[in-house]
């Protein structure tokens, strides 16, 4: 059992790193597979932020000649937090970001700590949501998101 006698914890998640458990898996769309189940101590109210991400830019062909870089808010998504208000919605968004960038490696500062919905877990999912609600279409790359 993590956490017995830990109250913090780092991970480290990319896109590409589960594709034989995951083959569906995209830069905006993702699930990791830890190497093992994680369980987490009930004793401690366990909180997850996101402290950056680094990803390829946006397709050149999803940025019209009328879409000025940076105006737009993103959402990231993702499955073991409790659902929060969002606008009129009620959906585990992570961090909002604003998108389309040139360059995509974003530090946050002031990281936004949600509580955990769940303890035990063998899977991570990631998703990356357009105001729309449509996948932010990434450059196609090897470069995975992390």
């Amino acid at each position: 059992m993590m956490g017995e006698n830990q109250d913090h914890f780092y991970v480290t998640l990319f896109s590409n790193s589960s594709m034989k458990a995951y083959p569906n898996n995209s830069i905006s769309a993702f699930r990791v597979q830890p190497a093992h189940e994680i369980v987490l101590s009930r004793k401690v109210a366990w909180e997850v932020a996101l402290c950056e991400f680094s990803c390829p830019p946006p397709k050149t062909d999803t940025i019209a000649a009328h879409v000025v870089i940076g105006t737009t808010k993103a959402k990231v998504y993702f499955n073991l937090i409790c659902p929060q208000f969002v606008g009129s919605k009620k959906v585990r968004c992570l961090r909002t970001f604003i998108y389309p960038m040139v360059y995509c490696n974003l530090v946050f500062e002031n990281p936004y700590y949600l509580p955990l919905e769940q303890r035990t877990f063998r899977d991570f999912s990631i998703s990356f949501m357009d105001t729309s609600g449509k996948r932010v279409a990434f450059k196609d790359s090897n470069t995975a998101a992390r």
